[in-house]
């Protein structure tokens, strides 16, 4: 029983194919599984295949091998610190200040400049002079008679500081007085001509 309602189906089934190949327009079938030949589109129906049209690429195609990408080399800016976090030099205010010696000189004295002063043995008279240490004196006799410069006091009083000698008309003597003081001379030949030279230090 239960054979027959499947010959009927199948029958059924076969009748319903011839008539979709009839309508396709397709001969080609499938012998069935009792040897009746069976569309085969009604074995195997067709799938349809949703096609899409290939668009051509637009974007450039990639190399195969990639460039190295540069590295970027940032310098180190050295950055002056600022005001606030600078080290500070100044020495704390509990810490006294070093002595600053200040160096002085040494100061010279300087030597005399030499002077010289001339004087004359004229109209039998001998000149009085004030004069500063280290002046030399130059006597010059102007007279036809001769004169002395001595040292010392008429008659014989000498010193022996200097003694010039006799000093006939246009002779000359000199003499530099190193120490201060006051100094008396004459004339041997005419004692009676006096004089003095007073020698200070400033």
């Amino acid at each position: 029983m239960k054979f027959s309602n499947m010959s009927a189906l199948f029958a059924i089934f076969i009748m319903a194919a011839a008539a979709l190949m009839a309508c396709s327009g397709q001969t080609a079938v499938t012998a069935g599984p009792t040897g009746t030949s069976v569309p085969a589109e009604v074995v195997n129906p067709p799938v349809q295949v949703a096609t899409s049209t290939q668009v051509p690429p637009t974007a450039t195609p990639v190399p195969s091998t990639l460039e190295p990408v540069a590295t970027l080399e940032i310098a180190a800016t050295s950055i002056p610190p600022s005001p606030s976090n600078a080290p500070s030099t100044a020495p704390p205010a509990d810490t006294p200040a070093p002595p600053t010696s200040t160096s002085v000189p040494p100061t010279s004295t300087p030597e005399p400049v030499p002077v010289e002063v001339a004087t004359d043995i004229a109209s039998f008279n001998l000149e009085t002079l004030e004069i500063r240490v280290g002046t030399t004196v130059t006597w010059t006799n102007r007279d036809p008679a001769p004169h002395t410069t001595t040292s010392g006091k008429p008659p014989n009083r000498l010193t022996d500081v200097w003694r010039s000698g006799t000093l006939n008309l246009g002779d000359t003597y000199s003499f530099t007085f190193d120490t201060a003081g006051e100094f008396a001379f004459f004339c041997e030949v005419h004692p009676g001509m006096t004089a003095k030279i007073t020698v200070s230090d400033g």
